[in-house]
């Protein structure tokens, strides 16, 4: 008789267990943000058409802290095939055109190897220890192996209104245009000395190499 009663008690044990596991995630899941009150944070990111590969995950750290989070992928081509001609999130690029960076990220796109295919976010929620309420605890965006993280999160971050807006996240392309400007930087300053060379060469012979450097180049011949 004793081992028929232990049987169901452990049923119940886990069964309880799985069950506190599910409130968990559905206590976040259907929660209300102050951002939009007539939808639950679920059907905002569900909704969230530039983040793919969506998924819910709970977990809890050695202290017993239960978190949930939302971990996807962003869809980088989606975004930038919906761009407006113009930026519409940086103010000192308002009268610049979209195209020349949509074309680089379409570019890029095509190396699946680079981190532009790789850009995730990571969404943290802090469950109260009376499994009543939540809070955001963390944000991070992966860069490939790159990581921005962020804590102390408010309303406002353009990721959340971003995703609850459903338009391309203003985070992403902020980082990823930095990115695209350093590159022409880079390459105009690459041209300006493969000029500088081409130049000087009939003067000082064909083997310049490694030993004329970036600052004696545009210094001494080329000012």
């Amino acid at each position: 008789m004793k081992k028929i009663t232990a049987f169901p008690v452990l049923l119940v044990l886990i069964f309880s267990l799985s069950a506190c596991s599910e409130d968990t995630l559905s206590l976040v899941k259907n929660g209300i943000l102050n951002i939009d009150k007539s939808i639950t944070i679920s059907q905002a990111v569900s909704g969230y058409s530039y983040l793919i590969e969506q998924e819910w995950i709970k977990t809890e750290d050695a202290q017993g802290r239960q978190y949930v989070e939302l971990r996807g992928r962003y869809d980088l081509r989606k975004m930038v095939q919906n761009l407006p001609e113009t930026y519409y999130d940086m103010p000192s690029y308002s009268n610049k055109s979209n195209q020349p960076f949509i074309d680089w990220c379409i570019a890029k796109l095509g190396d699946k190897s680079l981190w532009i295919n790789d850009i995730r976010l990571s969404l943290t929620f802090l469950v109260s220890s009376n499994q009543k309420d939540f809070e955001i605890s963390k944000l991070e965006i992966f860069f490939g192996d790159q990581k921005v993280s962020k804590t102390n999160i408010k309303l406002d971050e353009p990721i959340l209104t971003d995703i609850y807006a459903n338009q391309p996240d203003r985070t992403v392309l902020f980082i990823a245009r930095n990115i695209f400007q350093d590159e022409l930087k880079a390459e105009a300053r690459q041209n300006q000395i493969d000029a500088c060379i081409d130049k000087i060469k009939p003067f000082v012979g064909q083997s310049l190499g490694q030993y004329v450097t970036t600052s004696r180049v545009s210094g001494e011949y080329c000012d």
